[in-house]
């Protein structure tokens, strides 16, 4: 069982001043596979709350916003985790398995998440694999660069504008018992027209 292993590898942690180099070495592996495998169950649930609106339906807040209440980290962090999260559910599959099983963190799904847009989706999709393979054989910024250099080949009409992208609106409305209130985030056109 998964956690039996994480409590294994923490409990194997301490005390780090007295461990043999091969220990330290070994165990920052096995905490890395931890990590990994966090991070994918992290990303499953996340995903989940977010399709199923349930923080908003709670508390009154998106996911994004629940998620940096509760675990005490910036709105930047918790919109990026519920980005990828989202990303993963829906456009990246084989991103989303992979992460599962270890084979990749969290960094190379975010990477693969920022390279895929509406336009290329269906070709993105098509090399996903082949991109992820080559995650295990390259330093990170090396693959990083790579995948949004094949992203950018694929994408014929420049650029991708998330400000056109109307999922990136998001808008919240919560009763309370002095009035009502609405909180959210409009970007490009939607953003001038509010104001």
């Amino acid at each position: 069982m998964f956690w039996g292993e994480l409590a294994e590898v923490l409990d194997g942690v301490v005390p780090v001043i007295e461990a043999a180099d091969q220990t330290l070495l070994d165990t920052a592996r096995k905490i890395e596979t931890a990590r990994r495998r966090l991070d994918a169950a992290q990303a499953l649930v996340v995903g989940e709350l977010d399709v199923r609106g349930t923080t908003d339906i709670a508390d009154g807040l998106a996911t994004g916003r629940w998620l940096s209440q509760e675990a005490g980290i910036s709105d930047h962090a918790a919109g990026g985790l519920v980005r990828v999260a989202r990303a993963l559910r829906v456009e990246l599959p084989a991103t989303a398995e992979a992460l599962s099983a270890g084979v990749i963190g969290f960094e190379h799904a975010k990477v693969m998440t920022d390279a895929i847009n509406p336009r290329i989706a269906s070709a993105f999709r098509e090399i996903e694999t082949e991109l992820i393979d080559q995650a295990g054989g390259m330093a990170f910024r090396a693959w990083r660069d790579h995948v949004k250099t094949v992203a950018a080949s694929l994408d014929q009409d420049g650029g991708y504008d998330p400000d056109d992208d109307v999922y990136s609106n998001r808008l919240s409305v919560r009763g309370s018992s002095e009035g009502t209130d609405v909180s959210g985030r409009l970007v490009g056109p939607a953003a001038v027209t509010v104001r």
